[in-house]
């Protein structure tokens, strides 16, 4: 698994499954201010939306087509980028 510490407390790392409700819960709870600018909050409307997603991003990630992780502070999922 891919993990890159960027200090004491935040990390980076490959989202798992196992974060997707994490994730729904962050994009939900920022939806109005994300979607100004992004689609996918849209499109994001079960954590199920976001456990395709990525699965979808660690197939993209094996095949060497890019990535995209979570960024985390404390244990905390808190945003993501790719």
């Amino acid at each position: 698994m891919f993990k890159y510490e960027m200090d004491d407390h935040s990390y980076l790392s490959l989202l798992e499954i196992k974060d997707a409700e994490q994730l729904y819960n962050l994009i939900n709870s920022n939806r109005d201010h994300i979607g100004e600018w992004l689609k996918f909050p849209s499109i994001t409307v079960e954590a199920d939306d976001s456990k395709t997603f990525i699965e979808r991003t660690r197939i993209r990630y094996a095949k060497e087509e890019g990535y995209w992780l979570g960024i985390w502070s404390e244990d905390k999922l808190v945003g993501s980028i790719g």
